[in-house]
């Protein structure tokens, strides 16, 4: 009968784990990936990173639009527009400025 040998080899290799996670995370640069949208501007934290959104921007990535006109800023019955970095107030006939909260001077004719 053939006579079979089987070799095994064990190796063992001991890592210190917090310095190879040390290594990988301190070489990876998060923002180098664009991860904020809409303009914002990435700050990386060793492991993780932030996002500072522009006005009118919100969220982790920055990628939610605010809604300006939620808060309902447009006084005397106004119109809000939300706009892509902020909002417009459409006034009624008798009122201006930017929160319709000017009265238009009357204008009297002379007769």
């Amino acid at each position: 009968m053939p006579m079979r040998i089987w070799l095994f080899a064990v190796f063992l290799v001991v890592v210190d784990s917090d310095k190879v996670l040390d290594y990988s995370l301190a070489d990876y640069q998060y923002c180098d990936n664009n991860p904020c949208q809409h303009g914002g501007t990435c700050i990386n934290h060793g492991n993780s990173y932030t996002c500072f959104c522009e006005t009118g921007y919100y969220g982790i990535n920055c990628h939610l639009d605010a809604n300006e006109c939620r808060s309902n800023p447009c006084r005397n019955g106004g119109t809000c527009e939300d706009q892509e970095n902020g909002y417009i107030c459409y006034c009624g006939p008798v009122y201006t400025g930017i929160y319709c909260e000017l009265t238009k001077p009357l204008l009297h004719s002379r007769t």
